[in-house]
């Protein structure tokens, strides 16, 4: 039986939902730009034609869905500016669409802010954090 673009596979892991917890950088006071950058996987079907968006939480309301990448190539890195009230508390990624099957292999996702010289590391790089047995 032929698998389907993106399907899911023993070697990765697909991210259907993810929700996470951030802190917020020293120095983050009033109006912020956050760019959400990240990167899909390079094991077959780790691509997606569904896309994927995110949003996030700021002062106990989630923005909008916005866009990260549609279609999200295999091995690409992707980023999406947004400007916020505040620095974001949660950070929620969904497929593009929700009834597809069509997972997306994530490897990496990180928050960068003007303020910082280094990124928020948000999801670890698989290759230091990810169990690729």
């Amino acid at each position: 039986m032929p698998r389907r673009h993106g399907a899911a596979s023993d070697s990765i892991r697909p991210l259907l939902l993810l929700l996470l917890s951030l802190a917020a950088p020293d120095g983050t006071v009033g109006q912020v730009r956050v760019t959400v950058q990240a990167e899909t996987s390079d094991v077959p079907d780790a691509d997606s034609s569904s896309g994927v968006v995110v949003s996030v939480l700021v002062g106990g309301g989630w923005t909008s869905d916005a866009v990260l990448c549609e279609p999200c190539d295999l091995r690409a890195t992707t980023a999406l500016e947004l400007t916020l009230d505040a620095w974001p508390t949660r950070l929620r990624v969904l497929s593009g669409n929700r009834s597809s099957a069509d997972a997306w292999g994530v490897r990496r996702i990180d928050l960068q802010h003007p303020l910082l010289a280094e990124p928020v590391v948000v999801l670890p790089s698989c290759e230091y954090a990810c169990d690729r047995t």
